[in-house]
């Protein structure tokens, strides 16, 4: 877990910050939730493309933010 941290942070981060600005939620929070839910997964082995399913908790993440969040 440790090298795909280090391998798609970076560029997770970069894909938060594109949809939420620097926050709220802050782009570095959705992307250490977004590891902590795949370290959640019962099989992560059984994930074909985990950079696919790592920027889709972060894209997840984000909706349930907003659907949370009131709009202004």
């Amino acid at each position: 877990m440790p090298a795909l941290y280090e391998r798609h942070r970076d560029e997770l981060a970069a894909f938060a910050r594109g949809r939420v600005g620097n926050g709220p939620p802050e782009p570095d929070d959705l992307v250490q939730q977004a590891f902590a839910n795949f370290a959640g997964v019962q099989n992560p082995g059984n994930v074909r493309n985990p950079r696919a399913f790592l920027f889709r908790i972060v894209s997840n993440l984000i909706a349930d933010h907003y659907r949370r969040e009131p709009a202004l």
